[in-house]
């Protein structure tokens, strides 16, 4: 079912159990129920924060809530249809976009990027037809680890391509080709996570369990835990899991940073507007 959710709505991005954080700012919000809509149960200091498509789209969380006033006060009315596969799709279409637009690309790096989003997207299709039993979520697992080797894939073409601006004396973050393969990487990222989510709803938090327990905690965190451009890695290449929300949001964001920095300040307001019309259609289920 699609939902009507106008154009000018605004919005409240939570976490699992309706916490808003906001610019520092942490607003408790009661969930809307069936029967009744939500309200503020706690509000930061600075009062609550609602936020329109084009501010979403830089502050994603696990969950969206379409907010409205009752009685001059903002309460929660209804959830959107944002879930792990549609953040996925979101990333993915971003992704997608970019490509489909670049004319500077090495034909060979576009190519591979192309390949790479396909896959993912047939995985995460083929991942929502599966059943729900034990069979089904050893499938899910088994498309996930196939999509994290293309995954790794892309980040080696991201990384040959950081050594190629290196040489070169460029700045890796004007350089289009590299934006499009960090932002495909995301996305990809997106789609993994996605499908673990699906395989195990608390796949996050299982996985920061295991990377804890073989980590040595130091004051500054986990020893052996650095930060590249594609986003933080242990010694040995064990990447820690990432939320999918949070990889959409990243996909988005460097999709709209590959524009800009290849086709001006026009081109890359036309992509924010392409994803503000993409999310809201992620947002109504669509």
């Amino acid at each position: 079912m699609t939902l009507n959710i106008p154009t000018d709505a605004k919005f409240v991005p939570t976490d699992e159990v309706g916490r808003q954080l906001h610019e520092g700012e942490l607003t408790r919000w009661s969930l809307p129920r069936p029967s009744a809509p939500g309200s503020v149960a706690e509000a930061a200091p600075g009062g609550v924060h609602l936020l329109d498509v084009d501010e979403l789209l830089e502050e994603l969380g696990p969950r969206v809530f379409v907010a409205a006033a009752n009685k001059g006060a903002p309460e929660l009315s209804v959830e959107t249809a944002w879930s792990p596969g549609a953040a996925a799709r979101f990333a993915l279409d971003c992704a997608q976009h970019l490509l489909d637009d670049a004319s500077g690309l090495p034909p060979t790096v576009s190519g591979t990027l192309a390949d790479v989003l396909a896959a993912a997207r047939k995985s995460l299709d083929k991942a929502a037809d599966v059943d729900t039993g034990l069979l089904g979520r050893f499938s899910r697992r088994s498309l996930a680890r196939r999509l994290t080797r293309q995954g790794d894939h892309v980040g080696d073409v991201a990384f040959d391509l950081a050594v190629d601006a290196e040489v070169a004396d460029v700045d890796i973050f004007d350089d289009a080709a590299w934006t499009a393969a960090a932002a495909t990487r995301d996305a990809v990222l997106a789609a993994v996570e996605a499908i673990r989510h699906e395989a195990i709803p608390n796949f996050a938090e299982e996985t920061s369990r295991e990377e804890k327990a073989g980590a040595e905690v130091t004051e500054e965190g986990f020893a052996g835990t650095f930060d590249t451009p594609w986003g933080p890695f242990h010694a040995g290449m064990r990447r820690v899991a990432l939320p999918v929300w949070a990889a959409a949001g990243e996909a988005a964001e460097r999709a709209r940073q590959s524009v800009a920095d290849s086709s001006g300040p026009e081109a890359a307001s036309e992509e924010r507007a392409w994803q503000r019309e993409r999310l809201l259609a992620a947002l109504r289920g669509g």
